[in-house]
Parts: C-alpha cells; sequence; structure tokens
C-alpha cells in the first residue's frame, strides 16, 4: 500500500507497513540489503531486507502479514 494516494483506505494500511518496517529496522543490531541495482517505474530502488541473520527477508515477511504485496 502507498502513503501518497488519494485513497484514505490505503493510506492507512501504507502507514501501518511503513511503522512496521521503521520498528523492525530500528530495533535491528544487523541490517544486509541486497539488491541488484534496480529501479522501479517511480525511480525507487528495489532491494530485499535482511535483519540479524534472519533467512526470511522483511519483504517476505510484509508479504506474509498482509502489509505488502508481490508486485510484478
Amino acid at each position: 500500500p502507498e502513503v501518497r494516494t488519494r485513497d484514505l483506505e490505503e493510506k492507512a494500511r501504507g502507514y501501518e507497513a511503513k511503522a512496521w518496517l521503521e520498528e523492525k529496522l530500528n530495533n535491528a543490531e544487523v541490517v544486509y540489503i541486497k539488491t541488484d541495482i534496480k529501479t522501479d517505474k517511480y525511480g525507487r530502488t528495489l532491494g530485499e531486507f535482511f535483519i540479524n541473520g534472519d533467512q526470511k527477508s522483511l519483504n517476505e515477511q510484509m508479504v506474509d502479514e498482509g502489509l505488502a504485496v508481490i508486485y510484478e
């Protein structure tokens, strides 16, 4: 979900996802970012985030928790 939208429900979900991610990253001891330097259509760098040696990325965790969807 995006926070820059006029859809108030999507905006609320976007802020929830943002808060979840900020909490995970702020409390992590180690953050590893795996990226192949691709960008999306908005110019944002795409990558996978891993914390504290976890095998499952934060990206996957967000999808599992309903905070993100896979976009192809």
